[in-house]
C-alpha cells in the first residue's frame, strides 16, 4: 500500500510539488492565491532526469513584476517554437535560463508569460 503511495505520487505530483519547482526555477515565492490550471510531469527515469510544466494564473499584478525579476536573476528572452497552436498563439514573451554546470542534473528552466497578462507556463527540465 506505501508502495503504490509513492508511485502515485511520482506519476501524479501534488500543487507543493510545482510550486517547489518554480521556487526552484525562479528563486520565487509563488502566492497563495494562485490558480493552477494545468500540470504534468514525467516520472523520474533510472538517472532522476525528468520533465514538468504547469500553467499558473498568478493575477496581474505578479506577473507584471515577474519578467522584470526574472530578468535580472539572468533569464533571457527566446523566440518561442511550439508543435502546440493553441499555446503558442497565447505566449507573449518566453524567458529561459539553462544551468549546464549545475550537478548532478542539467536544469533547464522555461517561464512562458501569456497575452492574458496574468498566466504563466513553467517548465523545468532535468537532464
Amino acid at each position: 500500500l506505501i508502495f503504490s503511495f509513492f508511485i502515485y505520487k511520482g506519476f501524479y505530483p501534488s500543487e507543493n510539488f510545482y510550486r517547489e519547482e518554480f521556487k526552484d526555477a525562479t528563486g520565487l515565492e509563488l502566492p497563495k492565491s494562485v490558480k493552477f490550471i494545468s500540470k504534468t510531469a514525467t516520472y523520474p527515469d533510472f538517472q532522476g532526469e525528468y520533465q514538468s510544466r504547469s500553467i499558473i494564473n498568478v493575477g496581474k499584478e505578479f506577473y507584471k513584476h515577474l519578467y522584470k525579476q526574472l530578468k535580472t536573476k539572468g533569464f533571457s528572452e527566446e523566440k518561442f517554437l511550439s508543435s502546440n497552436e493553441k499555446h503558442k498563439q497565447k505566449i507573449k514573451h518566453l524567458l529561459s535560463l539553462e544551468n549546464w554546470d549545475s550537478k548532478p542534473l542539467i536544469k533547464c528552466y522555461y517561464i512562458g508569460f501569456f497575452a492574458d497578462q496574468e498566466s504563466i507556463c513553467v517548465e523545468l527540465i532535468k537532464m
